[in-house]
């Protein structure tokens, strides 16, 4: 199985620096965030949505915050949809920069217990 090569850690991106330059300032309480991953599996019909962080980082409050909001109105839009399945919002968070080279933890911004790369393998083999 081939996948398509991965441009992490390649930032800023022509498009995050645009926004700095022309859309509102975060002093007026405009954001913009990235979703990291959604995995998705057209075949189960179950889907989730994966912050990845590195060196040990979390989410801060406000994008916890936004995240929520998000985790809350799929919830109530898969009512919409019974036959699929959300598995939620989740983090993944490297003690460095993978699995690799230190601890992974899997969980989301209440929550995180140290995993395995089989662990993580199973989680995200939906």
């Amino acid at each position: 199985m081939s996948t398509k090569l991965e441009f992490t850690y390649r930032r800023p991106t022509f498009l995050s620096e645009w926004f700095k330059q022309n859309l509102p300032d975060s002093n007026t309480g405009f954001r913009v965030y990235d979703i990291d991953w959604i995995i998705f599996n057209k075949t189960t019909k179950k889907f989730m949505l994966l912050e990845e962080k590195v060196h040990g980082k979390t989410v801060n409050a406000t994008q916890g915050e936004v995240f929520n909001f998000l985790h809350l109105v799929i919830i109530e839009g898969i009512k919409s949809k019974p036959d699929w399945e959300y598995l939620g919002y989740h983090l993944i968070s490297f003690e460095n920069k993978t699995l690799y080279d230190g601890k992974c933890y899997f969980g989301n911004s209440h929550s995180m217990q140290e995993i395995t790369e089989q662990e993580l393998i199973l989680k995200l083999s939906i």
